[in-house]
């Protein structure tokens, strides 16, 4: 379906609907033109032949014209010689019709020829005929105008455009990233408009983007110039719905004196607007640590303990591709019962997902991951694939 102006108002049409409101557009259209060229074709029969008569019956020598009175008295007379020859004429004679004939100048009255005009009158008759057949079988002469059309301007204007079969496009991955994105955490507001606050990534105005806060809830909402979401982001970048690349490695405490907790997962999908916890929920709870790894990444951490008497173990280091990547409402792996004091980056890991195999579908000239095309290979983060156009161009 496409989306058309009808009226000053917005109207959905499936694309034949579009093809035929066009196509009967064009046939108004050329319907209108050759009953234009048709009027104009009968007025000069018409005049043509009140030409051939008022000369050949040498109306404008006779007495009672030359010696009228007045305009009127002239045009009357005219009127009435004209009288036996109306049956052959194709309109009924106006006055204005008889102006005309009275400003025929003496020299081309002279030059008159009756054969030449035969020949016009014939041309005439003839014209006619081919325009009310073409108005007669109006279909076949629009297909024979288009005909002309290509014909005569074809081979000078090649087309342009290609016939592709297409592709599902998302407008989210297609739209351009035009907008920043900014957060100012002193005032707890999010947007494209804050010029002056903390900048977070490009977007479009069309984008969703996913905040977590510290207390472990997190939610997706619209992209907007200006929006209070809180102080207490500690993360917000663009969503991609459907992403099950990009994985969160969390490090929460379960209430206020609970547990620690390690949990990887991916966020493929939620409710705008909506709050989600990836946490237990229980009252108090704290995100300690978080990364948010685009290719499935997995750090290694350090972990110091707060002293108490008798803990042997203050310090100790914990690697997140140990933990398996389950769904944003596991509860995670046990990481310490004790009380943490701090969680430092000790080394950045690689992805534990692997490459990711890649195809290129010829047909719409697009890369996809869902298995059509050509098989290109598996591709990790950091792989490049190399593009050569046609036209000499290449890239990456």
């Amino acid at each position: 379906n496409c989306c058309v102006i009808e009226d000053n108002k917005p109207r959905f049409m499936s694309v034949s609907e579009v093809l035929r409101h066009s196509t009967e557009q064009t046939l108004g259209l050329l319907r209108t033109e050759l009953e234009i060229e048709r009027g104009e074709l009968r007025e000069e029969l018409f005049y043509a032949s009140l030409e051939r008569i008022f000369i050949e019956e040498r109306i404008y020598k006779d007495k009672e014209f030359e010696q009228a009175p007045d305009m009127d008295a002239a045009v009357a007379h005219i009127d009435r010689r004209l009288e036996p020859f109306k049956p052959r004429l194709i309109r009924e004679v106006t006055r204005e019709d008889i102006l005309k004939l009275m400003e025929i100048k003496m020299g081309r009255i002279l030059k008159f020829n009756a054969d030449r005009n035969d020949e016009q009158i014939a041309r005439l008759k003839g014209e006619i005929e081919r325009v009310e057949h073409h108005l007669s079988h109006l279909t076949d002469y629009a297909v024979a105008w288009f005909e002309g059309l290509k014909k005569k301007y074809g081979a000078d204007k090649p087309r342009r455009t290609e016939i592709r079969s297409f592709d599902r496009v998302e407008a989210t991955k297609v739209a351009e990233a035009n907008e920043k994105l900014y957060i100012d955490r002193e005032e707890g507001f999010v947007g494209t408009g804050l010029k002056k606050a903390e900048f977070v990534c490009n977007c479009s105005d069309i984008d969703d983007i996913i905040l977590f806060y510290r207390s472990g809830v997190y939610k997706v909402m619209r992209v907007s110039e200006k929006i209070f979401v809180g102080q207490d982001v500690i993360y917000v970048n663009v969503f991609n719905r459907n992403d099950t690349r990009t994985i969160y490695n969390v490090i929460y405490r379960d209430g206020r004196a609970g547990c620690n907790y390690i949990k990887r997962f991916a966020v493929t999908g939620s409710t705008r607007d909506k709050e989600y916890n990836v946490t237990r929920g229980t009252e108090g709870s704290r995100i300690l640590y978080f990364s948010a790894n685009p290719n499935g990444e997995a750090e290694t951490v350090k972990v110091i303990l707060k002293p108490k008497l008798r803990q042997k173990t203050l310090v100790f280091e914990k690697d997140f591709s140990e933990i398996l990547i389950k769904g944003r409402t596991s509860l995670g792996n046990i990481l310490t019962r004790a009380e943490i004091h701090k969680i430092l980056l000790k080394q950045r890991g690689s992805s534990t997902l692997g490459g990711r195999e890649v195809w290129f579908d010829r047909g719409v000239l697009r890369l996809n991951y869902d298995g059509r095309g050509e098989a290109l290979g598996e591709f990790r983060s950091d792989d490049r694939i190399l593009v050569v156009l046609q036209s000499g161009d290449i890239y990456t």
